[in-house]
């Protein structure tokens, strides 16, 4: 299944201003890391990471999938992070620009992505998203409403990747703004390999509208990977909703890690999992029951409690 639209995301590089002794794209008199410390001091490395800056924001703003982007970009700033050397550095970064150009080239002009008429969307996958691979077809596997936004309707499709053979490739899941004459404008349309993604859907919070995305990778673990929007002021804006699971390795018992895809209540803003302790049975490690909060657009762990007995094994 082709990636048109950006590789699997993390936090994003969000350094803001710049000092007069190195122009960065955070501020180098808050370096912490080693990592840091080494672009600040190297003019060369410095210009590189302004450049990936400004061309990851002109990919986010590009891309159907922008929570995917951000998880990604996160994880290579983690991996970025364990360079100790300016020439790994410089390479890895001029990789990385190479990756961010790629995904901004192939992300198709939004002409393609206005004004469909909504019984071509029923009936094929759109042109500018069919698979580019030649031995794969693109099939319609479920369309209609999700409900309305600020009185805007809201309309999803979901797109199956296979091989001429009928082996499943991958899924996205795509969600349309009706417009006023009728026609389907695509605001997202967020794509994985290897999972499959479910009917969106709308749920009412003390936070605020949420447009939730369900999403499973069908592999053993049954890992979650879900796609959250909110609505604030009038407009979507991406949910960071992996970050803390990222974190919750680090928060658990020692000798305990949960092994299998955790899926939240959001309404409730609760979630859990069974975990394991070294390779003995699912729940040998009792279950981690866990309260969410948020954190601007960020998904964070407001508290852990471990208990005895498995949950969801």
């Amino acid at each position: 299944m082709a990636k048109r639209l950006g590789v699997a995301i993390a936090v994003l590089v969000t350094w803001a201003c710049a000092t007069a002794a190195a122009a960065a794209s955070f501020d180098c008199a808050k370096a912490a890391s080693a990592m840091e410390r080494t672009i600040c001091a190297d003019p060369a490395l410095s210009a590189l990471d302004e450049q990936l800056a400004a061309r990851f924001s002109a990919a986010l703003a590009a891309s159907l999938d922008p929570g995917d982007l951000r998880a990604e970009q996160r994880r290579w700033l983690a991996r970025m992070r364990a360079i100790p050397g300016t020439a790994e550095l410089t390479n890895d970064y001029q990789v990385r620009l190479d990756v961010l150009a790629r995904i901004i080239a192939d992300t198709p002009p939004v002409s393609a992505l206005r004004g469909v008429s909504e019984a071509k969307a029923r009936a094929a996958c759109l042109p500018a998203l069919a698979s580019q691979e030649p031995d794969e077809t693109c099939a319609v596997d479920g369309f209609g409403p999700i409900g309305r936004a600020d009185g805007q309707d809201l309309v999803y499709a979901l797109y199956s990747y296979r091989t001429a053979s009928g082996v499943a490739m991958g899924m996205r899941a795509l969600i349309f703004e009706r417009a006023p004459g009728g026609t389907l404008n695509v605001l997202y349309a967020p794509e994985y390999d290897g999972g499959d993604f479910q009917a969106p859907k709308l749920i009412h919070t003390a936070a605020g509208l949420l447009l939730h995305v369900p999403g499973t990778d069908t592999g053993t673990a049954n890992l979650n990977v879900e796609r959250l929007f909110v609505r604030r002021d009038g407009r979507w804006r991406d949910v960071d909703v992996t970050s803390w699971q990222e974190a919750l390795a680090s928060r658990l018992p020692r000798g305990t890690q949960a092994r299998i895809g955790v899926y939240p209540d959001y309404a409730a803003m609760t979630a859990q999992t069974p975990l394991w302790r070294g390779d003995r049975d699912c729940g040998s490690g009792g279950h981690a029951v866990i309260g969410l909060a948020w954190a601007g657009d960020r998904i964070a762990i407001a508290r852990l409690e471990v208990r005895r007995g498995a949950a969801g094994c």
